[in-house]
């Protein structure tokens, strides 16, 4: 097996058990925790994450792309990483503060607390982390994670249990991001080395490129929970934020599973354009056909979804979930281009790109706005990312591999066929969907049945058209 197509394995093995894991404890936090209780986490998400990001700084890519980097040059950024990620956690509890204030509402500045201490503990995490991708250690990689969903999810549910509320989620979380940084730290044996400015300055352009894009990136991935919270309310950010984690699982799930293993596997073969054009191509085109299929199921069985997953009280994300979902294709297919700039060096190009779909996002977000309907609010959000791709893709094919525009019309048809074939397929459960619904209504059987059909005549599909053939060359070779 090549390094890609154990990278694949170990990183399916992670993933797909985090997600199942992750999954239960979901469900079982959905019907112990109130919405508006999730309303409060969502909301101080929008910023620690973005402070997570600049407390990261770009470092962790840096370490796994740059090829010229030493063992002192890593311990070096390391210990950077570590006093810099500490200044910027510092400021959550003053954001913390506002909130309580601006909502009159201690929960917020309580709340801040435990998230300081989670993303100071993730952010000294992504060094040890982007050594042992850079060390293609996919193994370790898949063991700590499932460790660490385990841990998150019995210690959240059984707090939930006791009725800790939202400081069950917040205490879970932080115990699982305290287990990964000591087992990360111990396996990598990475040193506190102090700052020598030699050792950042070579991964300085390239981790100021990253930061500038992972936070515009975050900005326009995010700023619709801070419109909805402000126009809608908490309660409609709680249903739009369930909405909207529902479709970053296929993106986490598919698109993540390539990407994550994209950068360090073909770092080697930065300067081969036409190798990484040709791997490029039959990466996307392998993921196109799942990822445009699991968005025709999920727009199909979006009630059955929510209610499986959240139960009944949250009835009223269906519609937002449906209409985010046209757009989760062209999502998983967003995750596996941005490497491809990283791995190329061309994170300038990057970051001018993200600005574009700032800009685009957003005006479709006001449009959405004026509509006064979450729901639309919803389908403005999808237009934006699917058009935000295509913009994305061309770019790339363009800018970075110099293909001309033909050659980028070419390859942006191969997208045709499997967006028919996800049509197509949708009708189909449509119509199973109707037949098995004369005898039952349970939403895990109706998801199942389908999914059981689903999978059947993908696989089916795929191999009539040599597209399984293709990606089994790609693990082998």
């Amino acid at each position: 097996m090549s390094n890609f197509g154990s990278g694949i394995f170990y990183t399916i093995l992670g993933r797909y058990g985090n997600f199942l894991i992750n999954l239960g404890v979901t469900a079982a936090l959905a019907r112990l925790i109130s919405p508006a209780e999730f309303g409060v986490v969502a909301l101080l998400q929008i910023f620690t994450g973005l402070f997570q990001i600049i407390s990261n700084s770009g470092l962790a890519a840096a370490v796994v792309q740059n090829n010229s980097l030493t063992d002192e040059d890593t311990n070096a950024i390391y210990s950077f990483s570590v006093l810099f990620a500490g200044v910027v956690s510092l400021v959550i509890p003053l954001v913390g503060l506002g909130l309580m204030l601006y909502k009159q509402d201690m929960v917020y500045l309580k709340a801040s607390v435990f998230m300081m201490a989670t993303v100071y503990l993730i952010s000294i995490t992504s060094v040890p982390n982007a050594v042992l991708m850079r060390q293609l250690k996919f193994n370790i990689l898949a063991y700590t994670q499932l460790l660490n969903i385990i841990v998150s999810g019995i210690v959240s549910v059984t707090l939930a249990f006791a009725g800790f509320g939202v400081f069950a989620i917040l205490t879970g979380t932080l115990t699982a991001t305290l287990t990964d940084f000591v087992l990360k730290f111990f396996i990598t044996n990475i040193q506190w080395a102090g700052i020598h400015g030699k050792s950042i300055y070579k991964v300085k352009s390239f981790a100021i490129n990253i930061l500038s894009a992972d936070i515009i990136k975050y900005l326009t991935s995010n700023i619709d929970n801070f419109i909805v919270s402000s126009m809608f309310g908490s309660v409609a950010l709680a249903n739009y934020a369930k909405s909207y984690q529902l479709i970053k699982y296929p993106q986490f799930m598919i698109g993540g599973v390539f990407s994550s293993v994209l950068v360090p596997v073909l770092r080697q073969k930065q300067d081969d354009l036409a190798y990484i054009h040709n791997f490029y191509t039959k990466v996307n085109e392998f993921v196109a056909w799942i990822s445009f299929s699991v968005s025709g199921f999920m727009v199909v069985h979006a009630n059955e979804i929510i209610l499986f997953v959240f139960g009944r009280q949250w009835g009223t994300a269906v519609t937002p979930f449906t209409y985010l979902a046209l757009a989760v294709g062209t999502q998983i297919l967003i995750s596996l281009l941005f490497p491809m700039f990283e791995v190329l060096g061309q994170t300038k190009i990057m970051v001018n790109l993200n600005i574009v779909n700032v800009f685009l996002s957003l005006s479709l977000m006001i449009v959405g706005l004026f509509t006064h309907s979450l729901s639309l609010f919803a389908l403005t959000v999808a237009v934006g990312i699917i058009l935000n791709y295509f913009i994305d893709y061309f770019v790339f094919n363009i800018r970075v591999l110099h293909s001309g525009w033909r050659k980028s019309i070419v390859d942006v048809k191969m997208l045709i066929v499997p967006i028919v074939f996800s049509a197509v397929l949708g009708v189909i459960l449509i119509l199973f969907k109707k037949f098995v619904g004369e005898y039952t209504q349970s939403p895990f059987l109706l998801i199942l049945s389908d999914g059981i059909l689903f999978l059947i005549v993908l696989l089916v599909a795929m191999k009539l058209f040599g597209i399984l053939n293709s990606l089994f060359n790609l693990l082998w070779k």
